[in-house]
């Protein structure tokens, strides 16, 4: 047998960071983080309502080479001293208002695309509006 030559190295080095590189850019999956800052604000603008609305601003991350699909959030808040929990969905984005509620102006949410680059940050309300028997 042949012993190697220093090109022959050099190709396997070579074919080595090249898959590494494909990896990275293209075939790696999507890898989603998501980060909450300590702000939310609450409101529970209706008297005699079980309206309730938070609005949370969320940043998601995408640190793969392929694109992520968010396709809900749901908010659990606890009370850990009664033990109660209440379910919000993620129901409009942008900023809440009592002026946007009354005229309908909010953007519904969606399922939103990550695609693997930088992310951009908006504002999601998660709202909660009980069903009366």
């Amino acid at each position: 047998m042949n012993s190697l030559s220093w090109s022959d190295v050099a190709a396997v080095v070579a074919l080595v960071f090249s898959a590494y590189s494909l990896w990275q850019t293209s075939l790696r999956p999507a890898t989603l983080h998501m980060f909450v800052p300590p702000v939310i604000s609450y409101a529970s603008p209706f008297q005699n309502s079980n309206f309730e609305a938070f609005a949370i601003p969320i940043t998601i991350t995408n640190e793969g080479a392929r694109t992520g699909t968010i396709l809900s959030m749901t908010l659990v808040v606890t009370d850990p001293q009664q033990n109660v929990s209440k379910s919000f969905y993620s129901a409009n984005f942008g900023q809440w208002t009592n002026d946007k509620f009354r005229s309908g102006e909010f953007k519904p949410f969606a399922p939103l695309r990550s695609p693997a680059e930088p992310a951009s940050a908006t504002p999601c309300n998660s709202t909660r509006e009980a069903t009366r028997p």
